[in-house]
């Protein structure tokens, strides 16, 4: 992951999505091997891995809404 990615990533997501208690079941720490390609570890309620399409474009949606119960990072500007 490029650096400018993973210290984004770090400063702005860690503290709610890593490791096996991450929000929302995505964990933006740990890559998963997936059909067509790598991804996050997304999963659904029922434990299976999120189509990382999906999950690129929820991650997309997040960053991009203006609504600020959606919003991502919570409660700040990236």
């Amino acid at each position: 992951m490029p650096c400018e990615i993973a210290w984004t990533l770090k400063t702005n997501c860690e503290s709610c999505h890593k490791g096996e208690s991450a929000a929302g079941s995505l964990d933006l720490f740990s890559w998963k091997s997936q059909t067509g390609g790598d991804g996050f570890v997304h999963l659904d309620d029922e434990g299976a891995q999120i189509d990382r399409k999906v999950t690129f474009a929820r991650i997309k949606e997040r960053l991009e809404t203006t609504k600020p119960a959606k919003r991502m990072p919570k409660n700040r500007e990236m």
